[in-house]
């Protein structure tokens, strides 16, 4: 065998990443080749984590089918991974390498998108937008610990702005603002403009645009739209709905901040 064979067989490591457990900044393994989600023992105690009891046993296994021993228990943890944030349920074990495994299940939970040459791990599938785990709702990509992602020199100039200067920007004739948002659990994501139309442009846009009876509307609008013609009339959209029995009041809890995620 060739040494630089030799060298390509050293060259695969794992895929670790830095992650908060609790508020305390530790190393989690990312492994497929595991069916559960896993928590080093010691490491439970010493930071005294919630800890369940199993009602039955779990015989774990090692890769080449091997019995290792039961899990009896679990362990409540307060997982960040960047801007991912969740509560999750881990297995405990003892004598783990690494403080957290990250198995099969939770790669399926979130389906994240992996760089393997980048060594990077991106949350940005319609699984996570849907559970809410992500700040704001916003994708976000974090890398292996300790790794620095090369400059690609694309040329991209990419930054985050608030709001306000999104906004301004997105009203200016040069510039164009687009939002992607899954779609039903799909694997693709849907596109929509941004550009903010205002009471501005609308008044600007009506202005001086004749008003028509319902028997002028009935003439001009096809026959097919006969039936809700009550919407082309313009007197009708410049007041609000009469209070209906139905109206349901929302209690807000103060001093709380509602949840960001799709409905």
């Amino acid at each position: 065998m060739k040494e630089s064979d030799e060298r390509q067989l050293r060259r695969g490591k794992h895929l670790v990443l830095s992650v908060s457990a609790n508020n305390l900044s530790i190393k989690a393994l990312l492994d497929n080749g595991s069916e559960a989600d896993l928590i080093d023992q010691s490491f439970t105690r010493k930071q005294h984590l919630p800890t369940f009891r199993l009602r039955k046993p779990i015989p774990l296994k090692l890769g080449d089918g091997t019995p290792y021993r039961n899990l009896t228990e679990a362990a409540m943890v307060d997982l960040q991974i960047g801007d991912h944030h969740e509560q999750k349920l881990f297995y405990i074990v003892p004598g783990l390498k690494y403080k957290l495994i990250l198995g099969d299940n939770w790669l399926q939970d979130h389906n994240p998108q992996i760089n393997w040459k980048e060594r990077a791990v991106s949350f940005n599938a319609a699984e996570c937008l849907e559970r809410g785990c992500l700040h704001k709702g916003r994708p976000c990509t974090v890398y292996e610990s300790g790794y620095i992602p090369p400059l690609t020199g694309s040329g991209l100039d990419i930054a985050t702005i608030s709001a306000r200067a999104f906004f301004h920007l997105a009203r200016k004739s040069d510039h164009h603002g687009f939002m992607l948002t899954p779609k039903d659990n799909e694997k693709y994501f849907c596109a929509s403009t941004t550009n903010a139309v205002t009471t501005d442009d609308y008044d600007t846009f009506m202005k001086g645009k004749p008003t028509y009876s319902r028997a002028e509307l009935l003439a001009r609008v096809p026959a097919q739209f006969h039936s809700e013609i009550e919407v082309f009339i313009k007197s009708n959209a410049d007041k609000l709905p009469p209070h209906r029995a139905e109206d349901h009041k929302i209690q807000l809890m103060e001093g709380t901040t509602a949840p960001f995620a799709r409905l």
